[in-house]
């Protein structure tokens, strides 16, 4: 490093948050820029997609029933990009096969609404996230999924 130089920081991971609730997205933005990540705020999964094929973040929480691009449709398109970023759905479907489908389909975890954003800020990914955290999406399993899913195991 050069003299007077000042030393560059890192730049704080980047989360995509995609819902057409804006009082979700409000939600997460707010709690996640006070925990001091950069947050980008969708409410369609097309109006993501538009962004995000340009370049990913580095976490994306979405949900699923979505007007445009449903977050099923979504996570399949990311996917083609990047088999190494962290997806997390955040949706009100909470059955069995609605989860199976999320994971097989390439998302790390499944959270259902309503959630608490205490816990989940907790329950994703924060501290792994970056260039470096070496993550490679394997479906049924992931380093943050707290519950495995049955045939999976």
């Amino acid at each position: 490093m050069a003299k007077n130089q000042p030393m560059q920081l890192p730049e704080r991971p980047l989360i995509a948050v995609v819902d057409d609730e804006d009082n979700i997205r409000t939600t997460l933005e707010y709690a996640l820029k006070r925990e001091g990540y950069r947050v980008q705020v969708f409410s369609d999964g097309l109006e993501a997609w538009e962004t995000l094929k340009n370049g990913l973040p580095d976490l994306v929480i979405l949900d699923i029933i979505m007007p445009g691009l449903d977050g099923l449709d979504l996570c399949r398109k990311i996917r083609t990009v990047s088999e190494r970023i962290p997806l997390i759905f955040l949706t009100s479907r909470d059955e069995e096969i609605d989860r199976v489908l999320g994971l097989e389909l390439g998302a790390d975890d499944y959270l259902c609404k309503p959630f608490s954003i205490r816990n989940s800020l907790s329950y994703f990914p924060l501290s792994h996230l970056g260039p470096d955290a070496g993550f490679q999406h394997s479906p049924g399993f992931s380093p943050y999924c707290r519950f495995p899913l049955p045939g999976y195991l």
